[in-house]
């Protein structure tokens, strides 16, 4: 029953957008989750990050599209995490067939999903680095943001006995304290 339902939706999805022109432009990738490698004309090659670990799935989905009529050959390499589709473009669109293998993947949410980037990850990784071992220095007494927070706050202090309580000095610091604090739910 469910490869029924699954090949009446590709078939619709297929047949009622496949009739237009093929698209020409540059279709999206989604790196660590579905890469469109190389497109020409009836032919497609799309790296899919989940192979080895849902094999059923992919089973499920090559046979839910062979069984549309559309597809010639549907060619699954879990070794180089590639699916080559080799259909007719005259009956589907590039930019359709990579919407099905998403639907059908049940890839909607990590396509939809923007991963942190490179540089964001390494900031985070050095952050929590230093709250790590602002925690262990102080055996648990201050974490690395609690730090933060501190030392935010001592400079608005002084900067406010000094200079008195001016914008964007001292207000800006205790802005920044409170922020640190409202973000964490209040645990610094």
């Amino acid at each position: 029953m469910n490869t029924m339902l699954n090949a009446a939706i590709a078939a619709f999805a297929l047949l009622a957008l496949g009739t237009e022109q093929s698209h020409q432009g540059e279709l999206p990738s989604f790196p660590g989750v579905l890469e469109v490698r190389a497109s020409i004309p009836g032919r497609m090659r799309m790296g899919i990050s989940m192979l080895r670990d849902a094999p059923e799935k992919v089973s499920e989905m090559r046979k839910t599209l062979l069984e549309t009529g559309v597809f010639r050959e549907i060619t699954v390499n879990p070794v180089t995490e590639s699916v080559l589709f080799t259909y007719d473009a005259d009956k589907i669109e590039p930019a359709v067939l990579e919407g099905v293998v998403i639907r059908l993947l049940g890839l909607e949410q990590a396509v939809e999903t923007r991963p942190a980037s490179t540089v964001q990850q390494g900031i985070t990784a050095i952050c929590q680095a230093l709250d790590n071992g602002v925690y262990d220095a102080t055996g648990g007494l201050v974490s690395g943001k609690m730090a933060a927070v501190l030392a935010l706050a001592a400079a608005a202090l002084k900067k406010g006995l000094t200079e008195g309580v001016s914008l964007p000095g001292a207000a800006t610091l205790i802005w920044w304290v409170s922020g640190l604090i409202r973000k964490d739910g209040g645990r610094a």
